[in-house]
């Protein structure tokens, strides 16, 4: 009987870890989702494939990353942009990452 029992303890505590780090990574994964989007007006200094350089009309520069899937199809450098993203501003080792651009008026 006492070998029955635990039997039965491991395979809880081993579905328990099981569940638990489901959870986390459901957690992980939704809090990525789910980051605030942000808009920063600018113009185009460097277009390139997987990023391009974004003079704000503070003068700053702002290297950004293109999200899934993100064409530039339309836009060349030297355009006036409005650019949605993700992320934190200034951060060279995650750059924000672009969802949306359109011309600026």
């Amino acid at each position: 009987m006492k070998r029955k029992t635990s039997h039965w303890v491991l395979l809880a505590l081993a579905l328990s870890t099981v569940l638990l780090l489901a959870v986390c990574g459901a957690s992980g994964s939704a809090a990525e989702g789910s980051q605030q989007k942000e808009t920063i007006t600018g113009t185009i200094n460097r277009l390139d494939t997987d990023y391009l350089v974004l003079i704000t009309d503070d003068g700053e520069y702002q290297v950004m990353d293109f999200g899934e899937n993100f064409s530039v199809e339309g836009f060349s450098e030297g355009d006036d942009v409005v650019i949605t993203y993700t992320g934190t501003l200034e951060n060279e080792e995650k750059p924000p990452v672009i969802t949306a651009m359109e011309a600026a008026q």
